[in-house]
């Protein structure tokens, strides 16, 4: 919190080791076959074509056959499948510094006629060749990557 009261939050931070971030990931050898198991294989997902830039809906369980397949036509990203309403959510912890941020958790009201949106833990799941334009997220949120694999 220091660093970003003194130098801002202004361009994206790398942090190279996550050591003292406060947050925990799931082992190096968790898979999307893991993913799928933790979420649930009928959850439905939007998946973008990369190279069309369009969008498309499946559930969970196709994609994760896509992913595996070996013969692909397309290339497709998972990007929006929020999961702290499942399994997985006990496993992924975000850095202690996106908690202290984050504008839903410290200042959305309890009682809000919608509740609080679901915006803290999505899994990207890309393959070979996939990519995700620069964007601004929903509201403005910061986000935070931990690449697994």
């Amino acid at each position: 919190m220091d660093y970003l009261e003194e130098f801002g939050f202004n361009e994206p931070i790398l942090v190279l080791k996550k050591d003292g971030l406060g947050m925990s990931m799931p082992a190096p050898t968790f898979y999307i076959s893991d993913v799928e198991n933790h979420v649930g294989p009928d959850v439905g997902v939007d998946v973008i074509d990369v190279t069309k830039q369009t969008d498309s809906k499946m559930k969970l369980k196709e994609f994760v056959d896509y992913y595996y397949s070996t013969n692909r036509k397309k290339v497709l990203n998972v990007i929006n499948l929020e999961f702290s309403d499942t399994r997985m959510d006990s496993i992924v912890e975000s850095p202690q510094i996106v908690r202290r941020l984050s504008w839903v958790e410290n200042y959305w009201p309890d009682d809000a006629l919608l509740g609080k949106p679901k915006v803290t833990k999505y899994c990207l799941i890309c393959v070979k060749d996939s990519y995700t334009d620069f964007h601004i997220e929903c509201g403005g949120a910061s986000v935070w990557y931990h690449v697994l694999k």
